[in-house]
């Protein structure tokens, strides 16, 4: 997802918008008017000039061509009308706007009492000073422009504030805990926003803390009904008097109390708070792997599947081994009870790696593969909750699991690099 402005920058473009458009709309209309004027004067000179000048030749004959420094009159039955400028000589009755050697005219042209008068009066000045004002007006508007953005920077910096520090009280929160203190806030929008989100933050806590409790006592109620019915299943299995068809029921009663013995543990490892789920960890990911694989050999040995266990590397790094052993659990199971005959399970300084020869997931399986009750269409078993619950975890403790499925088999990965580790405490 593209990054959009911040509010501060949209504050400041708001304000340097505001400032181009009104310097500019002020700009246009003193240039506007200024050219109105302009065109209006020449043209009232122009006519006055033109009108006197008719009315001294008709009582005299005395008359000059040159009427001003830019105005010149030429008159049909005088010696000026010989010395008109050839671009004057064809032009029609009314007002023309000409340019002869860079130089603009105003030529007006009118016949009166069978005489023709041409009165030419030169403009080049006043159009320089009119481009000279343009470009006046120009700089003018860079001029507010630069100011409307010093002046939203400053601003924005009074505006963003609150919500800067607001935004910063926050992020404190989700990296250490706490409370949102909101007595440092004004009594505006952001100091609203702020108690807002204390309300909703405590809010939170307090249904946290239910669930946790809850959970916590559900778990503990469950560990000693659990522990006997395993007790006495086992002892049940040792007896030399149970048949094929009693052991098989038992050790489905077995796998099942296993099954509810370790939901029971994810439940007590969810209920945690988060600083004691990294406190008292001993174990390094070697010895829970091998008790993982050692529990679920009788489960291996009733498929007819092959555990293959090997380490390479493994730098016993300390980690929340409740949660690695849920996990390693859950993968392990998932390749005996769905892959072929042989699973593999490999164990490096930061990688657990799961694979299993049982047909490939189809492109499908492996987009939903860890979403919640989700089974594939060749699967009978299970409620689709064990690779959900491994990838939860997992993205609890900042740690990355993938699968990947080709002809060969399925590969299960378990990154741990960058996930928390013990001697960090919470982040």
């Amino acid at each position: 997802m593209s990054r959009g402005l911040s509010l501060r920058e949209r504050i400041v473009l708001s304000y340097v918008l505001f400032a181009a458009l009104i310097s500019t709309i002020f700009a246009a209309g003193v240039y506007a008017t200024f050219d109105a004027l302009e065109d209006q004067f020449v043209e009232d000179t122009v006519r006055a000039e033109l009108d006197e000048v008719i009315g001294v030749h008709r009582h005299s004959q005395d008359y000059s061509g040159l009427v001003s420094s830019h105005m010149r009159i030429y008159v049909s039955d005088t010696p000026s009308w010989d010395e008109r400028p050839p671009a004057f000589r064809d032009l029609a009755e009314g007002v023309t706007e000409l340019m002869i050697d860079d130089r603009e005219y105003h030529v007006e042209v009118r016949h009166v009492d069978g005489r023709t008068y041409v009165m030419a009066f030169d403009e080049t000045d006043i159009e320089q000073r009119q481009s000279t004002l343009g470009w006046v007006l120009l700089a003018g508007v860079l001029v507010c422009t630069f100011v409307g953005a010093w002046a939203g920077f400053a601003m924005s910096r009074q505006v963003i504030e609150p919500v800067s520090r607001l935004s910063e009280d926050v992020a404190a929160l989700v990296r250490g805990g706490g409370v949102l203190e909101t007595d440092s806030y004004a009594d505006d929008e952001v100091g609203e926003l702020a108690r807002s989100f204390q309300l909703y933050q405590q809010r939170i806590h307090e249904f946290l803390v239910r669930e946790r409790e809850f959970t916590g006592n559900v778990s503990h109620e469950l560990r000693t009904p659990l522990t006997s019915i395993r007790s006495a299943v086992e002892v049940a299995l040792a007896d030399p008097a149970v048949d094929g068809v009693q052991r098989e029921r038992l050790l489905r009663m077995l796998r099942a109390t296993m099954e509810m013995a370790q939901l029971i543990e994810i439940f007590l490892l969810l209920a945690r708070a988060e600083e004691d789920a990294y406190s008292g960890l001993e174990k390094v990911p070697a010895d829970v792997l091998s008790a993982v694989l050692q529990d679920l050999q009788p489960l291996a040995e009733q498929r007819g599947a092959r555990l293959a266990l090997r380490f390479s590397g493994e730098a016993g790094t300390r980690l929340n081994m409740g949660a690695f052993g849920i996990v390693a659990r859950n993968l392990v199971q998932n390749a005996i009870v769905h892959g072929g005959g042989q699973v593999e399970v490999s164990l490096d300084a930061d990688t657990l790696r799961v694979w299993n020869d049982g047909p490939p997931m189809s492109e499908e399986a492996l987009k939903r593969a860890f979403e919640r009750h989700y089974r594939g269409a060749a699967s009978k078993e299970g409620a689709g909750l064990g690779l959900a619950i491994a990838r939860r975890l997992a993205d609890r403790f900042g740690w990355s699991l993938e699968l990947d499925s080709d002809a060969q088999g399925t590969l299960a990965i378990l990154r741990l690099r960058g996930g928390r580790r013990l001697d960090e405490g919470v982040a």
